[in-house]
């Protein structure tokens, strides 16, 4: 009977750990490495564990009915139980931190991570707090340590150029980008991206030279010819402008946007007669999108 007692703990404290690993990405960490259970087992006498065991569980269900406190309270006696249970802390760390109390957050979530170092999302959570709190370099370290342990894993890349931007470095999140290109080739949004970013630091020749780059590969996008026409437009560059145009019509004289483009090129040359003509043809163009309209 207690076997079996035992047994069936044991299924509820892997449930609940489960909770933890399964958000972990596939094949990157061994199972003993996200079960904190089965490296407590080993220090724990049977008692302990079982309650550690009982609490986790608990703690859990808590945590999903919304009794926020009750969980709370519940990790911290597993703590109490098993001081370095990592699962816990984590547990510990995203209530606290929906709570907004970044800095007991911080605490329970770095323990987590220093814990447990492989765990990919406990690394997620202290480099967001990190962020929370202001602390901009070492969240960008810990976005660099996930890109070197998992390059194939893109979303850590915009995770980290992100955090860049919000630590006011633009320059550096084009050197991410870029790192990204190299793992995955030519990409739309990773080239709009640079663009954008170069023109915030008012390089407008690079900026134009990602678009460039775009359309070496891709010369029938539309889209990205418009944006060209856009920063040579605003940067009153209106020869080069006109240029991107000229090209448009080549590829397809019927694109709607072509006319968009002209009846804001003629506004801002004064000639709204002109301006208003493209107007018209753009929007009488089936071919106009909705948002565009």
């Amino acid at each position: 009977m207690v076997k079996q007692n035992f047994r069936f703990l044991s299924l509820l404290l892997l449930s609940g750990l489960l909770f933890v690993s399964c958000k972990t990405q596939k094949g990157s960490t061994s199972a003993k490495q996200n079960n904190s259970g089965t490296q407590a087992k080993a220090t724990l006498n049977e008692e302990q564990y079982n309650n550690l065991i009982y609490n986790f569980y608990n703690a859990n269900k808590e945590k999903m009915l919304g009794n926020d406190a009750k969980a709370m309270e519940l990790f911290v006696s597993c703590l109490r139980i098993d001081p370095s249970n990592d699962a816990a802390m984590y547990e510990l760390a995203l209530l606290y931190s929906a709570k907004k109390k970044y800095n007991d957050a911080l605490n329970y979530v770095r323990n987590a991570s220093e814990q447990n170092p492989k765990n990919p999302w406990y690394k997620l959570l202290l480099a967001e707090v990190y962020e929370r709190t202001g602390k901009w370099n070492e969240a960008n370290l810990v976005y660099e340590s996930l890109v070197k342990e998992y390059p194939q894993r893109i979303e850590y890349y915009y995770e980290w150029a992100q955090s860049l931007l919000l630590a006011g470095k633009p320059a550096e999140a084009i050197k991410i980008y870029d790192k990204l290109e190299s793992e995955i080739g030519l990409d739309k949004e990773l080239i709009v991206q640079k663009e954008r970013l170069y023109l915030k630091l008012n390089k407008v020749d690079k900026a134009a030279a990602e678009l460039e780059k775009y359309l070496a590969k891709n010369p029938g996008d539309m889209e990205i010819y418009s944006l060209l026409y856009d920063v040579y437009q605003v940067n009153n560059m209106s020869d080069k402008a006109l240029e991107v145009i000229e090209r448009m019509k080549k590829i397809n004289p019927n694109e709607p946007r072509i006319y968009l483009n002209l009846a804001d090129y003629y506004r801002t040359k004064g000639d709204k007669e002109k301006s208003f003509e493209n107007l018209k043809l753009a929007f009488s163009s089936k071919e106009l999108e909705s948002d565009l309209k």
